[in-house]
This record gives C-alpha cells, structure tokens and sequence, in this order.
C-alpha cells in the first residue's frame, strides 16, 4: 500500500510539473563559431536568412584592435555598442584623426555599400550589428538617418537606393557589384544622366573593383550587351569621372597601374565626400 501510495504521488507530481516550457536563455558567447573579421575583428553570427546571409552578428574587438575599412551589402547595419567606447569614422582610408568615440549603449546606423573603419582604443569592444536586407526603417529612424536631406527608396526597374533632393544636376553611383543585371543598370542610369548635360561620378566599392581593373574579367552587362568595363569606358569616354577606393583596389591585390584608363584613386576624398553630400547631388547606391 505504502508502494502504491508514493507511485501515485509521483505520477501526480510529473503530471504538474512545467515539462520542457519556454524559458529566457543565458547565451554562451565562449561556445560560438567565432572567425576573424577585417582584421583585428572577430565575428560570431547569431541567426542567418534562409540563403545563408546574417541577421545579426557579434563582434569583439580587442582593446587596440583595429576593423579596417569596408562596408556591407545589406541595405542598413544597426551597429549597439554592447560594451566598451568604439573609435569609429566613415571612409575608405584608415585616419585615427577622423575617428570619434562612442561608449556602451551608442547605436550607430550605417547604409549599404558605406565605407567605415573602427579601432578599440580604449578598452575591449563587444559589438551587435543587426542587418536589415529590406528598406524597412521606421519614419522616426529615417529621419535620423537623413542628415543630407538623403531618404533610401526603392527606385521602379532599377533595384537601387535613390536620394531624392531638390534641384538636383549632378550624380553620384556609389556602385558596389558586378552583378551584370544591377551594374548594367547604373552604368546605363549614369550615362543616360551624361546624355542629358548633368555632372555624373561613379564610385567603384568592393565587388565593382573588378570593373575598373583591367587585368579582371568582366561580365556582359544584362542591359547593353557589352562587358560592364566596356559600359565603364564608354561612360569615362563621354566625360564621366570613375574613382575606386583605396580598400576595394587592397582588397583585389591590385595597383593603380593596373586600373583602366580613366579610373583612378580619388585624389581629394574630402572634395568627393562633400560633392556626395551636396543638396544639388542625387546619391545613389546600386
């Protein structure tokens, strides 16, 4: 009887007690696939779309660790300094002169194809970078995000970020792929821009390098039928200027000697930065 007795109680005591329920979780961040990242960095994904390409990641940077310049392909990067002061500036040349600092809890919001660079130099950082691939900012963050009377928008035909200001004559592609579709697109935008009389600059970053390396082979534009550098040369040789940054020609193992005629280095970065920046300038990023 006794024997019957306890088995009941324990029957009675598995059937209330919570079986496997939902519960907050302490994340072990010593146990993530942490890999080195653009240089002293190293970066642990924490969830990833369906193809693969990170939602949100961490990054630690030791204390006088340094993340060399380069930007990413999502359409918005939330950057939360989890702990730590983070030196940060935007460009495509490392200057600690230009780098200002923002401690824990800061949240920096950085667009796609933006050049950046960062050190550590206080103390070791911990990052979260949250990676938007949609144009999905709340109005409130948009405007924040919108210094330069600059909005991101999805332009009809093109799939490219536009910058709709007033009394705009001149152009800037800010061009971050050799996709033969999306390349072939703002090859043809900026040349069309060319035809009609206004001022239009393209800007080589990451992939798009191989398009202004002479020695790289380039794909068929989807649009005009010609290989992308051959679209390049037409647009330097109707007067369009084509600059390709510092990082991307680092990043292909390449010099200056190597790029196409009429491609080069920008020779003032501070003069294409505020050219970029100018109301009367539609920036465009493809």
């Amino acid at each position: 009887m006794q024997r019957l007795a306890l088995l009941l109680l324990l029957a009675f005591a598995s059937l209330s007690a919570p079986a496997n329920e939902p519960a907050t979780q302490l994340l072990d961040q010593n146990a993530l696939p942490w890999k080195p990242v653009h240089g002293d960095g190293q970066m642990a994904p924490l969830a990833l779309t369906e193809s693969g390409k990170p939602l949100a990641v961490l990054i630690r940077l030791p204390k006088g660790g340094v993340l060399q310049p380069h930007s990413g392909s999502a359409r918005w990067h939330f950057i939360t300094v989890v702990s730590g002061t983070l030196s940060y500036a935007d460009g495509d040349v490392l200057d600690q002169g230009k780098l200002k600092d923002y401690p824990a809890g800061s949240v920096l919001v950085l667009p796609q194809g933006l050049m950046h660079y960062a050190m550590a130099r206080q103390n070791d950082v911990l990052l979260q970078v949250t990676l938007i691939h949609q144009d999905s900012l709340t109005p409130e963050v948009r405007r924040q995000t919108a210094p330069h009377n600059i909005t991101v928008t999805e332009a009809p035909t093109t799939h490219h970020q536009a910058a709709p200001v007033q009394a705009q004559s001149a152009l800037v592609a800010f061009l971050t792929t050799d996709d033969p579709m999306i390349a072939g697109h703002a090859l043809h935008f900026a040349q069309r821009m060319l035809a009609s009389g206004r001022r239009a600059t393209v800007i080589l970053v990451g992939e798009a390098g191989r398009l202004g390396i002479k020695t790289l082979p380039s794909p068929t534009s989807a649009v005009s039928g010609a290989t992308l550098n051959q679209d390049l040369a037409s647009f330097v040789g109707s007067g369009g200027k084509v600059y390709i940054s510092a990082y991307t020609l680092r990043h292909f193992s390449a010099t200056s000697e190597m790029l196409a005629s009429g491609i080069s280095l920008p020779d003032d970065p501070q003069a294409i930065h505020n050219h970029m920046f100018d109301p009367a300038t539609q920036l465009v990023v493809w």
